[in-house]
């Protein structure tokens, strides 16, 4: 009994380390999809051998991750312009204003006129402020938009809803605030929270859209990829085209962000890319083409 025990605990520490080491190697073959499918065709061929759950595992993350680094990037572009709105008012570049008992007093040189021409339609318009008279509606013959605060009142011009003014003392009853006070500290702290809103919305979208639609289309696509492979070798299963996919997107993506990064970009790039890798894939699996050597042999 004492021989069997001790056999026993020290096989014990073998299992351990050869979960482990399989824990290891599945993680190891995780993390490697962001990488080899961009180089590696036998990539492909382990990949489907692998299960439809981990490739679409593998997605997912992958796709999420992708969103995620979008995100971040939007959110330090607009966090980034905290600083630039302190400092125009700072330098005078922005008046203070404040809103009491439906009158605006400005804090800055009037009129301030922030837009006075053409957008990038070409059709003119006109952002202002002035408390002076000089400025007292915005002429609809000139504009086809525009917004300008007088002392009493606001005035706005939209193509959809034509001319429109109110008092102040609206903002005041609407807001519950008296005054109401627009300087640094508080367009920051605006700017902050529509910050927030932006970038949770915006991860929303962009995860849905990479995740959800990418899946939904690579899906649609594969349907297609399974009826031309059927066609050249038949009673081959659903799985291993789709698998392929899933991993193809990978150099697709990279590819198409840096083809956008030099401005050389058209309707369907990715897609484009995406079928290129797909196909060299399935090359790969079913018909073993190499267009690469993947081995080279040790010279004696």
């Amino acid at each position: 009994m004492t021989i069997e025990t001790s056999t026993l605990k020290d096989q014990e520490p073998v299992t351990t380390k050869s979960t482990s080491a399989g824990c290891l190697g599945e993680i190891g073959w995780f993390l490697s999809g962001a990488v080899l499918p961009f180089s590696s065709l036998s990539y492909y061929r382990k990949a489907a051998q692998k299960s439809v759950g981990s490739a679409v595992l593998f997605f997912v993350v992958f796709t999420l991750f992708i969103s995620t680094l979008s995100t971040i990037s939007i959110a330090i572009s607009l966090f980034s312009g905290i600083g630039s709105i302190q400092q125009a008012y700072v330098d005078g570049d922005i008046p203070s204003i404040t809103i009491s008992n439906g009158n605006a007093v400005v804090d800055g040189e009037q009129p301030y006129v922030l837009v006075d021409g053409p957008d990038e339609t070409g059709q003119n318009m006109f952002v202002g402020v002035d408390t002076t008279g000089i400025y007292t509606e915005i002429d609809p013959d000139i504009y086809y938009q525009g917004f300008l605060m007088t002392e009493t009142e606001l005035h706005m011009l939209t193509p959809r809803n034509g001319y429109q003014s109110f008092p102040l003392s609206d903002l005041n009853t609407a807001f519950e605030k008296d005054p109401i006070i627009i300087n640094a500290d508080t367009v920051s702290q605006a700017w902050v929270f529509i910050s927030l809103l932006i970038v949770i919305f915006g991860f929303i979208f962009l995860a849905f859209w990479n995740t959800i639609i990418r899946l939904m289309i690579i899906l649609v696509i594969a349907l297609f990829m399974w009826g031309i492979v059927t066609l050249l070798r038949p009673k081959t299963g659903f799985e291993p085209i789709i698998i392929t996919g899933l991993f193809a997107i990978v150099p697709a993506i990279y590819l198409s962000y840096l083809f956008e990064r030099v401005t050389l970009r058209f309707p369907g790039l990715q897609t484009f890319f995406l079928l290129v890798f797909w196909t060299i894939g399935l090359l790969s699996n079913f018909l073993n083409v190499q267009f690469v050597t993947e081995e080279r042999p040790l010279r004696p």
